[in-house]
């Protein structure tokens, strides 16, 4: 670690008093900062960004980076974690324009409120506004990465230089960086979410004997040589080629599954080109540990199918993009879709979904059209769900009605490319629930 990089003061202001469960009460900052408040132009304050970080049980440090032309009265902002704790800054200190400085997180804090290593939010705060600046979420509580603890030299970095105060771009905005650069600019590289290189099936078994496949959906062979999986704890490096429309597994026990349940895939240059997250919630893992006991593995279907920034099971669009099943590894995923029952208790036979045309040319309507199988028609009082996703998994439009075809006109902000439509269709609002997914190609 680079401790020459860190502040030899220590914070000269005590966390804020609090009930357990709720935010801080930022009467308890002392008046001085409400004065300063008064006199500083608070514009400033939305040019500094949380910029990078590291989590270590010893210490944990944060650093900011101030964007913009003036100096900012480090007295304005706090840190704040998931728990609600806030963290002041050094008072009668300022960050100067184009600065990276790195703050440690005062070394009394209580385990419980220190920064969750497998996952959490860490905001920058504006107490006196009771508003946040930046947020990041991480780990098994957002779609930015965790790190990886095993790397000690590895941090948490940004990418881009814009704010975000709600969270929401996480995962494209914030990469792991192996070599951190704590107190300098970063330079780690931009998420590239959704190639045709993925995560296809998690097979879970005892002693975190992990088996994790990828499957390749592009046309060309792929070398895995400078590609690694990563979670929490650890990382594996690749080897060997990945065919065509092909597999390849790999045995992945030093990610240690019982510690956190996403794992990541990497590209040469360090570049995040996919990730998987498999638990109810943040360190919930009922689903994942009844799999295991079932002999059953997490697989995309069809293969390679998205959303490819997800870091839990509603994120990853479990049970419909990702189902549970009989292992395949090596082999095509065969999307029993056991987790989608018929009412009995069996597994639904798989319907189609018919998109016409396909591919669609800009300004043109697609009817998006269910068919059933022998055996399971469908009727015309069905209710109707369609929902269309990008390649990041991030959901650009959403419609719904009875029948059995809708019709989706993209809207002119919707650029040519390639996107995932995903029909559901169910006789009533209480009633079973069947669902398919289609690729389209929006041409100019």
């Amino acid at each position: 670690m680079r401790e020459s990089l860190l502040p030899t003061s220590r914070l000269a202001l005590p966390p804020p008093t609090r009930m357990a469960g709720t935010r801080p009460d930022r009467r308890f900052w002392p008046a001085i900062l409400l004065g300063i408040a008064a006199s500083t132009p608070t514009s400033t304050l939305a040019d500094v960004l949380l910029n990078e970080f590291k989590i270590e049980d010893a210490q944990q440090v944060v650093e900011l980076r101030n964007t913009g032309p003036e100096r900012v009265p480090l007295d304005l902002l706090g840190f704040q974690t998931g728990a609600g704790s806030l963290f002041p800054l050094a008072t009668g200190d300022t960050l100067e324009p184009g600065e990276h400085r790195v703050f440690p997180l005062p070394d009394a804090v209580p385990a419980v409120e220190r920064i969750r290593r497998r996952g959490d939010v860490l905001e920058l705060f504006d107490p006196a506004l009771d508003e946040i600046l930046d947020r990041v979420d991480f780990g098994d509580t957002g779609g930015s990465p965790a790190d990886i603890l095993a790397s000690v030299a590895s941090t948490l970095a940004r990418v881009t230089s814009t704010p975000d105060p709600q969270g929401t771009a996480s995962a494209t905005a914030w990469t792991v960086d192996l070599t951190g650069t704590l107190g300098a600019v970063n330079n780690a590289a931009t998420p590239a979410l959704g190639g045709n290189v993925a995560i296809n099936e998690i097979i879970p078994a005892a002693a975190n004997a992990v088996v994790i496949e990828l499957y390749n959906g592009g046309v060309n062979p792929i070398d895995l040589n400078g590609w690694f999986l990563a979670s929490a704890q650890c990382d594996i490096h690749l080897a060997g080629t990945l065919t065509p429309d092909g597999f390849r597994t790999f045995l992945v026990t030093p990610l240690v599954f019982d510690f956190n349940l996403v794992v990541y895939l990497f590209a040469p240059g360090e570049v995040r080109v996919d990730q998987l997250g498999l638990s109810d919630a943040p360190g919930v893992q009922t689903t994942y540990q009844q799999a295991l006991g079932n002999g059953q593995s997490f697989q995309r279907f069809p293969d390679g199918n998205g959303p490819h920034n997800g870091y839990d099971l509603a994120t990853i669009d479990f049970p419909i993009s990702v189902r549970l099943g009989l292992p395949s590894p090596g082999t095509p995923n065969p999307g029993d879709g056991a987790a989608i029952a018929d009412g009995t208790g069996a597994p639904r036979v798989e319907p189609g979904l018919a998109l016409a045309p396909n591919p669609l040319h800009r300004g043109g309507a697609v009817e998006v059209t269910w068919r059933g199988v022998e055996g399971h028609s469908t009727v015309s009082s069905d209710r109707m769900t369609l929902r269309i996703y990008d390649l990041q998994g991030r959901l650009v439009d959403r419609l719904a009605g009875p029948g059995t075809t809708l019709e989706w006109v993209p809207a002119a902000a919707i650029p040519p490319g390639v996107y995932f439509l995903a029909l559901e269709s169910a006789a009533s609002a209480a009633g079973p629930r069947s669902a398919s997914r289609a690729k389209l190609t929006i041409q100019p």
